[in-house]
């Protein structure tokens, strides 16, 4: 099987509860994570759990390989207003996706994740008023 990778889920070494599948076969587009609980039957991924800045330090860390993808820096921008990080900060990042993609505009025009942030200036300016 020439140009393809197979492999178990208990050959990928486990991150906390996920299995990152796209990392160990290479993948850096979007792709498929496996999760499992710590037990049979438990939780895998809790309704409540919340864990933004983590996301947003992942996305980070892919802005590295990937700069210019627009929608890492959207995915950021969100991910960071959602763990309360400041207005500068999610503008830069809002700011760079709507440059890469203009529109990411509109979406976040209406987008609850920019709630925060609706009377701040730098988000005004990027998006406008929500419809």
């Amino acid at each position: 099987m020439s140009g393809f990778t197979v492999a178990q889920l208990h050959e990928i070494p486990i991150r906390g509860t996920w299995i990152p599948i796209r990392d160990h076969l290479g993948i850096a587009a979007f792709g498929v994570n496996a999760y499992r609980a710590e037990e049979a039957g438990g939780t895998v991924i809790s309704d409540r759990e919340e864990r933004y800045a983590e996301a947003g330090d992942m996305l980070r860390k892919a802005l590295e390989s990937h700069p210019d993808w627009a929608g890492l820096h959207y995915n950021l921008a969100c991910f960071d207003s959602k763990a309360g990080a400041d207005a500068a900060t999610v503008a830069a990042s809002l700011g760079r996706a709507i440059e890469l993609y203009p529109g990411f505009r509109d979406f976040a025009r209406d987008d609850s994740d920019f709630d925060p942030f609706r009377d701040d200036p730098a988000i005004k300016a990027l998006v406008g008023e929500p419809r």
